[in-house]
């Protein structure tokens, strides 16, 4: 199955899972690129404003055309239970291109069922899987292992 990851990262922890999947899949990885700027001391607030406020933002285009893919994984950071503006935008622009679509996030608290549930609603597409990893999670390392783990629990 081919398959590509879409990731958004402010801090790099997004970024660390996408390319612990993307190595693990043998994916394709993208980074979106948001021309908004989230760095600096009020990068954060300016994230959660944002994501609060459910903006589309402008991103560059991608290298990577999911269309030519079999499964799309997006990757993203929780920002005040919502996910980022750039994944959002993101969907909103490649969405029904898509086959397939995984989520994955990353955040101080795993809030993914809420954001799966927000994406699939505002933008009408299907997400098959959603898993989310806290900060702390993704810390311990081994996001593979956990993974399995998780699958075994959930039967």
């Amino acid at each position: 199955m081919k398959t590509l990851v879409v990731y958004f990262s402010r801090s790099g922890h997004a970024r660390e899972l996408a390319n612990v999947l993307s190595g693990a899949m043998r994916a394709d990885c993208e980074e979106l690129i948001d021309v908004r700027n989230y760095k600096g001391f009020f990068g954060p607030v300016r994230g959660a404003v944002n994501a609060l406020r459910k903006s589309i933002t402008h991103i560059c285009p991608p290298r990577f055309h999911p269309r030519d893919y079999d499964r799309v994984i997006l990757v993203t950071p929780i920002w005040g239970g919502i996910a980022t503006p750039a994944v959002r935008s993101y969907v909103d622009q490649y969405g029904d291109m898509c086959k397939k679509i995984m989520l994955f996030s990353v955040s101080k608290k795993s809030h993914v069922d809420k954001v799966k549930e927000d994406l699939e609603k505002t933008f009408s597409v299907v997400i098959e899987n959603a898993v989310g990893f806290t900060e702390a999670q993704l810390s311990k390392g081994d996001v593979l292992t956990q993974m399995r783990e998780m699958s075994a629990k959930n039967g």
